[in-house]
């Protein structure tokens, strides 16, 4: 079966106060590997299990809460055909260069009804140190911190999900997956274009735009309960769990 439309997510750029605290947290902590930091002050990351170039921008602003979150699709055609199909539904949608983040093709991005920005991209350069392929190792160098393999989802908050949840279905083929709802309507929900559980998800809000988490994928229940003593010995805030 041929692999069409939306593949899967694929970036997430967010706003952070202090970048040095940031840094340390994602590369010494969460482990992912710093791929550059760029002039305009925005730092790029990605997992060492990662093909692409980066999957995750850093943003030092005096505010925190995320910018965008990129999906990526099978081929070039696939954004014009999505660009159609989202001006029918009734969004804007509006055009990034290619080269706006290093290494990134053209995209095009539209504001969903809860506030957060989505961007879909066709093209993203290859990892410089990415996995190998050929006479493999099962990584280039040991993995530091919580030894994280690469982006996985986000959480965002905001008003309106149940039209978002249709948006996600009807426009852009993804699958609702789970759902919490009372008689008013859903107060969760859960998306995927792929076979993965999901890749975004929306909890319903008052405040239009908000984020909540992003996630990461570790290889074993065990680099879960190391992830757990990293939060421990370094006195990590955490919400829930482990």
């Amino acid at each position: 079966m041929a692999l069409t439309g939306v593949l899967r997510a694929g970036f997430v750029q967010f706003r952070v106060l202090e970048m040095d605290e940031a840094l340390a947290h994602y590369v010494d902590h969460i482990g992912l590997n710093l791929v550059e930091k760029a002039d305009d002050g925005r730092v790029y990351l990605k997992g060492y299990d990662e093909f692409d170039r980066h999957s995750i921008v850093l943003r030092e602003s005096d505010a925190p809460g995320v910018d965008v979150m990129g999906f990526k699709v099978a081929a070039k055609a696939d954004l014009d055909g999505f660009e159609k199909r989202i001006a029918e539904y009734g969004l804007d949608v509006d055009h990034v260069a290619a080269g706006e983040q290093p290494g990134l093709g053209a995209r095009i991005g539209f504001m969903l009804p809860s506030g957060h920005r989505i961007e879909l991209y066709a093209e993203m350069a290859r990892s410089d140190d990415g996995p190998i392929t050929e006479n493999p190792d099962v990584w280039r160098d040991d993995p530091r911190g919580m030894r994280a393999l690469g982006f996985d989802h986000c959480l965002f908050y905001g008003p309106n999900i149940a039209e978002v949840t249709r948006f996600f279905t009807e426009v852009l083929d993804f699958s609702l997956t789970e759902k919490v709802e009372t008689p008013d309507g859903p107060i969760a929900v859960w998306l995927s274009s792929s076979t993965k559980t999901h890749e975004i998800a929306f909890v319903e809000h008052e405040e239009p735009g908000k984020f909540h988490h992003v996630s990461f994928l570790l290889e074993s229940w065990h680099d879960v309960g190391h992830a757990a003593d990293i939060v421990s010995r370094f006195d990590i805030s955490r919400d829930v769990g482990p």
